[in-house]
């Protein structure tokens, strides 16, 4: 059950891996998930290396997706989130990251300009296409 107000805490270890990984694959988009103990609480990012074709869009290897939730299952841990980038567009999910949600997952975005990045945002997706829902990152 997700709680109604919506925040998720990420330690500062997870920012600056996933600032990072956004940071050297720029102008790429650079993808990965985040694993937890809670719904709410990200205890690691780990990058998952992007296999679209288009360099405005991430996919998964679905084995290598499957290696890091059975590894995360090992430490009594599971997925909680995917995190990406937009190069060079704000931080909110775009008309592909509405319809390809998974409602159950927090999504953090990175924005990056000029290969730095400028603003980091969480959100959850309800339903596919539906409004995104804001979410308050808490670092620690």
């Amino acid at each position: 059950m997700v709680k109604k107000d919506l925040t998720m805490r990420i330690p500062e270890n997870a920012i600056a891996v996933m600032v990072a990984n956004a940071e050297r694959d720029y102008p790429r988009e650079t993808c990965g998930v985040l694993v937890g103990k809670h719904h709410d609480t990200v205890l690691r990012a780990i990058p998952i290396p992007n296999q679209a074709e288009q360099s405005t869009r991430y996919v998964f290897d679905p084995l290598v997706f499957r290696d890091v939730e059975r590894e995360a299952d090992r430490e009594g841990l599971r997925v909680i989130g995917i995190y990406h980038s937009h190069p060079d567009h704000p931080a909110v999910p775009s008309e592909t990251d509405r319809a390809l949600a998974w409602p159950d997952y927090f999504y953090v975005i990175l924005a990056v300009e000029r290969g730095r990045v400028v603003e980091i945002r969480a959100w959850r997706i309800p339903e596919r296409k539906a409004t995104p829902e804001p979410v308050t990152l808490v670092t620690s």
